[in-house]
């Protein structure tokens, strides 16, 4: 492919293959381990479905940053960025089931 001129050189890094994520020993453990803890830190039991959704957004996010140039440090930039992206997901779950509380309360009809 073909390099728009006035480009070449803007890289240091080739923005293909694993970048930082090939730091990760085993990313999808990483990944999971940090899904349980946050989830356990805000007391939300983790069913299957919902470890599973977490850790392959988790996942992604990893893979779509593996070559910032700005990041000296992927493993904790990793869990800096999961804490706050399961942390925002724990938020909304809080929300979302305080917002379905009067409903559940009132029962059937």
């Amino acid at each position: 492919m073909p390099v728009p001129s006035g480009v070449e050189g803007q890289f240091d890094a080739p923005l293909v293959g694993l970048g930082g994520f090939a730091q990760l020993e085993t990313p999808e453990r990483f990944v999971r381990a940090y899904v349980l803890r946050t989830l356990a830190q805000w007391e939300i039991a983790p069913s299957p479905d919902l470890v599973a959704d977490l850790t392959q957004d988790g996942l992604l996010a990893c893979w779509q940053r593996r070559h910032a140039p700005h990041i000296q440090n992927f493993p904790r930039y990793y869990a800096a960025m999961l804490r706050g992206l399961i942390t925002q997901h724990c938020q909304r779950l809080q929300r979302e089931q305080q917002w379905l509380r009067p409903w559940e309360e009132a029962g059937p009809s």
